[in-house]
């Protein structure tokens, strides 16, 4: 990651960053004796490197402190930043823990032609977006309102999506065409885990963004898709955004 992209970055996560988390003791942490010996020094570098982000230090100083690469430490600060699997409370500085928090992984195996309709085919999706990268970046383009129709249904994404697979060289014996649904509920998924969050909020002005940001990441799991899909049609259809 170049130093402009790792700065790029920064500015995004402060934003998320609502202000009853802007110090670090105000994040669920772990007790320093229960860490592995092995792993303590690096956790204590996390954490103190977590703090010069929260206090707006240079990513150069940090990057110094923690001994790991900016990108490496933006992504444990943003898994330190999602929500606990209770949904009481974010992950905070467990993040920092090796091997207490796991991201999740993604796929690598093929995936042979089958008759089954779903079995096996868990991780493809990703697998397709990382393999060919284009074909992620011609549904963004899409969506953000190049030659596409004003309303967009899930079965007209569903079909440019399945073009867009061909157009980069995908055959009718790979994924997505193996299967009976043919990634229409990854698809979806993506829509609205990736897509509205990563790229739709682009689009919007900075303060709706800000909000938006705020609400998504740190509001109750049941209110954030409902957020984002009205910025979805906030997007599409244009109008005030109401938080």
């Amino acid at each position: 990651m170049s130093p402009a992209a790792a700065e790029c970055r920064y500015d995004e996560l402060r934003v998320a960053i609502p202000t009853s988390l802007l110090t670090l003791e105000t994040w669920p942490s772990v007790a320093e004796s229960t860490i592995d010996s092995e792993y303590l020094d690096r956790y204590k570098r996390l954490v103190k490197g977590a703090n010069m982000f929260l206090t707006r230090q240079p990513m150069s100083q940090i990057v110094d402190v923690v001994k790991m690469s900016a990108s490496r430490f933006l992504d444990l600060f943003q898994l330190a930043l999602q929500p606990w699997p209770d949904g009481t409370e974010i992950v905070g500085t467990r993040a920092f823990v090796k091997f207490l928090v796991q991201k999740k992984r993604n796929r690598v195996s093929p995936r042979d032609p089958t008759s089954e309709s779903r079995g096996g085919y868990a991780g493809m999706f990703p697998k397709l977006l990382k393999e060919t990268p284009a074909v992620e970046l011609d549904l963004v383009e899409f969506l953000n309102g190049k030659a596409r129709p004003n309303s967009v249904k899930p079965k007209i994404l569903h079909l440019k999506f399945l073009e867009i697979c061909k157009t980069h060289g995908v055959t009718e014996d790979e994924y997505p065409f193996t299967p009976k649904s043919k990634g229409f509920r990854p698809l979806m998924k993506w829509l609205e885990r990736v897509y509205m969050p990563k790229y739709l909020l682009t689009k919007l002005g900075m303060g709706n963004r800000e909000r938006l940001l705020r609400r998504f990441w740190f509001g109750s799991s049941t209110n954030s898709p409902a957020i984002l899909r009205q910025a979805w049609r906030f997007h599409r259809q244009g109008g005030t955004l109401r938080l």
